[in-house]
């Protein structure tokens, strides 16, 4: 029948001819550009379930560095409060420390006149009387000796160094 038409019609069925080819062209143009296009849009679907893949991440991350923003202001507050507390006894130990200071200088310088000869008599002593014995056990366990027995006071007493 497009035989009948072309050979009636003339001059025209060359345009037609030429317009079908044209129609013809542009239509595999249009599948190849279909083609193209769901291709473009599978890639572009992985694209997108990869990217809220990536989103989902970012905002877990983001909800992870929120808290422990949140962690690290709570310990700087919990921190600047320790430190408050730690300066007021500070000033409280410094206060009594000054207050006993005298007493240690004065403890000191009579310690420093102490000779070994006075060690040697409280060393000869067989049972010391109760005030020795007391102080003896005071220094001992101050200066982490757990054993305060009598006889444990004699080897201590007998450290070299002990009076300096």
């Amino acid at each position: 029948m497009l035989t009948k038409i072309i050979s009636t019609s003339g001059g025209q069925s060359k345009h037609l001819i030429a317009g079908l080819e044209k129609l013809q062209e542009a239509q595999r143009q249009v599948d190849e550009l279909s083609k193209e296009a769901n291709g473009k849009k599978k890639l572009l679907s992985k694209s997108q379930v990869a990217a809220k893949q990536a989103m989902q991440l970012i905002q877990v991350s983001m909800e992870k560095k929120a808290a422990r923003k949140t962690e690290v202001e709570s310990l700087q507050q919990n921190c600047a409060h320790d430190e408050q507390v730690i300066q007021k006894r500070r000033t409280m130990v410094e206060h009594e420390l000054s207050s006993i200071m005298p007493e240690v200088e004065e403890a000191k310088e009579q310690v420093g006149e102490l000779k070994p000869s006075n060690l040697n008599e409280i060393k000869a002593f067989r049972m010391p009387p109760d005030a020795v014995s007391h102080v003896l056990a005071a220094v001992m366990q101050f200066m982490g000796q757990g054993d305060t027995s009598w006889n444990a006071m004699k080897r201590f007493l007998s450290i070299s160094g002990v009076i300096q």
